[in-house]
């Protein structure tokens, strides 16, 4: 009898010991920060040329704005950005003589030597663009990731990892962290080709900003008029490029009904026509 009991006592043990390394598992096979971002990293410093479309969406109020942004590089210095389709439109080329960035709406632009490689440049200095995603690309593109002295790379590298999550066909690594003052990231990378999906900004709780890379080409043909910016006539050249304005949203309209209720018109369906009489 305490033979058995024995073994019973054994078998319990172990059973207990197998679920215990069976929820441990997940845990300790996810990887850490800095692995994911090395692993992310490698496949665009790799690149000779590169090339990513993404859809880019903000929701203010009940307010959609939508853009796409395209960016193309080809080291050692070429680069390209297009942001259409949103109150931001933004156009930077660098031909590899000069660097030039645009806003179109305005009118104004910058100009400066270009740089003589992409490689531990940072490109987008000085160009306030509300595109996440897009900056972490160039981030990559750059070889900046480790670079310390960039407040987003040093809250990047703070950022909590969790995963597997199902985006698209992939699944994904999701890497949440203060993006800035305002917002808190949720930044995508697929397991397996390590490449960047998406990345969502966060306004308490909710997404307000969210840009999803639809397409990346590694080692592409490009063009070299990819590269090439021709400015529109009248444009001023400006020291600084002015930070684009951010949308004007209409305060919504509230009515009390006569039986002391309160609505919006948004709320209503339809045409809706008002009265006003004395």
């Amino acid at each position: 009898m305490r033979a058995k009991l024995v073994v019973m006592a054994v078998v319990t043990f172990l059973t207990a010991r197998l679920v215990a390394g069976a929820q441990d598992a997940p845990r300790r096979q996810m990887p850490s920060v800095t692995h994911i971002l090395m692993k992310t990293a490698a496949n665009y410093r790799a690149c000779q040329t590169f090339r990513a479309q993404t859809e880019w969406t903000r929701r203010v109020a009940d307010k959609v704005f939508n853009a796409t942004l395209e960016l193309s590089a080809q080291r050692p210095n070429l680069f390209r950005l297009s942001a259409k389709g949103a109150y931001f439109d933004t156009e930077v080329a660098c031909d590899g003589k000069e660097l030039l960035a645009l806003r179109p709406a305005r009118m104004l632009f910058t100009r400066s030597p270009a740089p003589k490689q992409i490689l531990g440049t940072d490109i987008l200095k000085g160009i306030v663009l509300p595109a996440p995603a897009t900056r972490i690309l160039a981030l990559f593109l750059e070889g900046r990731w480790q670079d310390r002295s960039d407040p987003l790379v040093q809250r990047l590298h703070a950022a909590e990892v969790t995963g597997h999550d199902p985006l698209g066909d992939a699944m994904t690594y999701v890497l949440t962290f203060d993006y800035d003052v305002d917002y808190t990231a949720r930044l995508c990378v697929s397991d397996g080709d390590w490449l960047l999906r998406r990345v969502a900004l966060y306004r308490k709780g909710q997404p307000e900003i969210v840009e999803t890379v639809v397409r990346t080409s590694l080692q592409p043909v490009l063009a070299t008029d990819v590269f090439r910016l021709t400015l529109p006539n009248g444009a001023i050249r400006t020291a600084v490029l002015p930070k684009p304005e951010e949308p004007e949203v209409p305060v919504p309209l509230s009515l009390e009904t006569v039986d002391g209720r309160r609505i919006t018109l948004s709320d209503l369906r339809g045409s809706v026509v008002l009265l006003t009489f004395f």
